[in-house]
């Protein structure tokens, strides 16, 4: 961490924190009314309670602070209606009690923030509907444009995602693994364990039909999107209660090939899968009658990104090259588009 940020006149809670920040060798800025640097330059903000509400509004505080930085109120004293005006005003996401929370502080000061990864699900409406093989793709995009990916195999029907990655032969960390050992660690240790292709993490599945526990699986995946930008998942062939209805997902997608066979299960599955929410990404089958709008249409699923079917994937992922770069612009270039809409400007899939 660069620094943390005080905005505060209050001699005693300026004492503390000073003697906190010594403590914990942090640097700490104390301020009434934080300029545009010292936003840019920090990732811990406390802003006390007695804090006047028309400064804070004057540097615009909320719009000024990335992503990553973590704002709280510093409460000395009672709380009254004003404080809680000064919390909505922050955007505070912890309240700190002067001096209760002082070993709190001290833990929490020398740490980083947390990020606010997205979860993000593709599910097969058929087997062989091309969902590893897009998965790979467009976790390998995401991470092409900056951003740490995890990309986690829960198919346990069948083992694939390691070989079309290339990474069966790995000694990094796997689900076998992580249930032996019983996944004591956080979400950066495991992280840290895992192998690594062209930029992405990959947890994977080495052992056919072998479920770890759903409550394992569900805090995993829980420690994980809090250690990077995305968790992409890759579960397989749709499941009645699969384990994906349990976590918290930013998107979920059903890939499907344009083939009326496609189209019959669909309806079936989305008769079940109620939410609205899923979108389509079709896999284009040279020949088919059925146009992806008109799957979409069928299924009454908003349609994310159609791919073109190139037996030259399946050569590459039989090679476990399918994270690899590769010349086939046709295949990359609506990957592409998704992951860029995934993590664009508008942050539309952005989890608050």
């Amino acid at each position: 961490m660069k620094q943390a940020l005080l905005v505060s006149s209050n001699p005693l809670i300026i004492e503390e924190f000073n003697s906190i920040a010594a403590l914990v060798n942090v640097q700490l800025v104390v301020t009434q009314q934080p300029t545009q640097s010292q936003l840019t330059d920090t990732q811990r903000i406390f802003v006390d309670h007695e804090s006047d509400v028309a400064a804070i509004n004057a540097c615009n505080l909320q719009n000024q602070i990335s992503a990553s930085t973590e704002t709280s109120l510093v409460l000395a004293g009672a709380a009254t209606p004003h404080s809680w005006q000064v919390a909505a005003e922050i955007g505070a996401k912890h309240i700190v009690l002067i001096p209760e929370s002082r070993q709190w502080l001290v833990d929490y000061i020398k740490s980083g923030p947390s990020k606010l990864g997205q979860v993000i699900t593709l599910t097969g409406i058929t087997g062989g509907s091309g969902t590893t093989t897009i998965a790979l793709a467009l976790a390998r995009a995401c991470a092409q444009i900056g951003k740490s990916v995890t990309l986690v195999d829960l198919d346990f029907q069948s083992v694939g995602l390691d070989v079309a990655a290339g990474c069966e032969k790995s000694l990094g960390l796997n689900w076998s693994k992580i249930q032996s050992q019983a996944a004591q660690a956080d979400g950066e240790a495991i992280i840290a364990e895992l192998p690594e292709i062209e930029g992405v993490r990959l947890l994977t599945n080495d052992v056919l039909r072998s479920h770890p526990d759903r409550q394992l699986q569900t805090r995993i995946i829980e420690q994980l999107s809090g250690n990077c930008d995305l968790v992409l998942i890759d579960s397989g062939r749709w499941q009645p209660e699969s384990v994906v209805s349990e976590i918290e997902i930013a998107e979920r997608f059903f890939v499907i090939p344009n083939t009326i066979r496609a189209c019959a299960i669909g309806r079936e599955i989305v008769n079940i899968e109620t939410d609205q929410c899923q979108q389509l990404i079709v896999r284009e089958i040279p020949g088919s009658g059925l146009s992806p709008v008109m799957v979409a249409e069928t299924l009454d699923r908003s349609l994310g990104a159609v791919v073109p079917t190139d037996p030259r994937i399946c050569e590459l992922s039989e090679q476990g090259l399918a994270l690899s770069a590769n010349p086939l612009s046709k295949f990359n270039r609506p990957i592409s588009a998704l992951s860029q809409r995934l993590f664009g400007d508008e942050n539309v899939l952005r989890v608050a």
